[in-house]
């Protein structure tokens, strides 16, 4: 959505922001998650943070999951040195979400942030897991960077209109996607210097739509026993490693 970075990661973990256009506040309570649906559907899930700083009413480091879902999550985040461990026993669940710690909007420096997503995808690369992994990077907005192309039009993901004047003045509907932001996917069987001409919506419940985008291709680790080959390099924040083996 063209907003800030809260409402469109509630948009990716819940198809909607229940109307909410600033950050801080999460969805309204009933409001189904992909961390529900993967409980409900029994597959296992975790979220890994390198945050300092402990998570507010939610065990763990801070993460944006658990500080806004963590009746979803009440199991909390684990550390860094904990998704090592469990990379290299093999034992990360099926799906988890990796908070990195650190920032790459500006005025950050953005190779802070790409050093803390390396560290974890160094981990997973080396894991066992890694053979039916896959490495999920992207962004939650833009960043304010520029854009030339215009954001399309989008279906309504719900009834509920933006909070104005509470949260915001301008006026507008959530029938508009924001501006663009990379996705990379990395695995032992990505195709090498690939890209895509279309991308999904960020969403969580279906309501996507592709939109133009062409994102570079990620530097492919092969599985072991494999020679290396070259790409480019890339960014951000989840890892499907389909669970322990057996």
């Amino acid at each position: 959505m063209l907003g800030p970075t809260g409402p469109n990661r509630l948009y990716l973990y819940a198809g909607t922001s229940s109307g909410h256009i600033a950050n801080g506040p999460g969805v309204a309570a009933g409001q189904p998650s992909i961390f529900k649906r993967l409980t409900t559907a029994g597959v296992s899930f975790g979220v890994y943070s390198n945050a300092s700083s402990s998570g507010p009413g939610c065990p763990g480091p801070y993460s944006f999951e658990t500080s806004i879902f963590c009746a979803d999550i009440p199991q909390g985040a684990k550390t860094f040195a904990q998704f090592q461990a469990d990379a290299k026993a093999g034992t990360l669940p099926h799906v988890v979400w990796i908070y990195p710690g650190s920032d790459e909007h500006p005025p950050s420096d953005i190779q802070n942030g790409e050093s803390d997503v390396q560290k974890f995808y160094d981990a997973l690369a080396a894991s066992p897991q890694w053979s039916h992994a896959a490495f999920v990077i992207t962004y939650d907005e833009g960043g304010g960077q520029y854009d030339h192309v215009p954001p399309p039009p989008a279906c309504l993901p719900d009834a509920i209109p933006p909070n104005i004047p509470a949260e915001g003045s301008t006026p507008g509907k959530f029938d508009r996607y924001g501006f663009r932001v990379p996705m990379i996917i990395a695995s032992a069987y990505s195709k090498l210097t690939d890209t895509s001409a279309t991308s999904p919506a960020s969403c969580s419940r279906g309501r996507c739509r592709p939109v133009p985008w062409r994102p570079s291709s990620w530097r492919r680790t092969p599985p072991r026993g494999e020679s290396p080959r070259w790409g480019s390099r890339g960014r951000r924040t989840s890892s499907r490693s389909g669970g322990p083996p057996g």
